[in-house]
C-alpha cells in the first residue's frame, strides 16, 4: 500500500508540472528544458525557468533560495557553487547551459526532495 502511495505521489507531482509546460502555446517551456535544451539561462532572466533552476538548486544544494523567478546575484552565486562543487569547474560562469542542465538533472533526486522541501507538490 505505501508504494502504491509512493508511485501516486509521484504521478501526480509529474503531472502537476508536466501538464502546464505541454499547454503553453509558444516555444519558451516553464521549465529547464532538460538536458536537450540549448537555451541558456543567465543573470537578469526571469520567468518560470528561472523559478525551476531555483526549486533544483534548493533541493540540490540545499540553498534556501526564493522561489521568485528572478535570475539575481543569490542564484548566480549558487549556480557558480553548483558548477564548482557538483561539476568540477575551476572557473564558473554561473550561466546555466546545457552541460549546467544536465548535471542539475542528474545530481538531484528531484521527486523525493521537492515532496519534502516543497509539500505543494504532493
Amino acid at each position: 500500500m505505501k508504494k502504491f502511495v509512493a508511485i501516486v505521489l509521484v504521478l501526480v507531482t509529474v503531472l502537476s508540472i508536466a501538464i502546464p509546460a505541454f499547454a503553453l502555446s509558444g516555444s519558451y517551456a516553464p521549465y529547464l528544458g532538460g538536458t536537450g535544451s540549448s537555451y541558456n539561462i543567465r543573470r537578469g532572466h526571469t520567468g518560470d525557468q528561472v523559478k525551476n533552476l531555483q526549486m533544483l538548486l534548493n533541493a540540490t544544494m540545499g540553498t534556501h533560495l526564493t522561489l521568485d523567478g528572478i535570475f539575481g546575484s543569490g542564484t548566480e552565486d549558487a549556480v557558480e557553487d553548483f558548477q564548482r562543487n557538483y561539476m568540477g569547474d575551476s572557473n564558473p560562469d554561473g550561466i546555466v547551459g546545457k552541460n549546467t542542465k544536465q548535471a542539475l538533472w542528474s545530481a538531484c533526486d528531484i521527486w523525493p526532495n521537492l515532496i519534502v522541501v516543497y509539500p505543494q507538490f504532493q
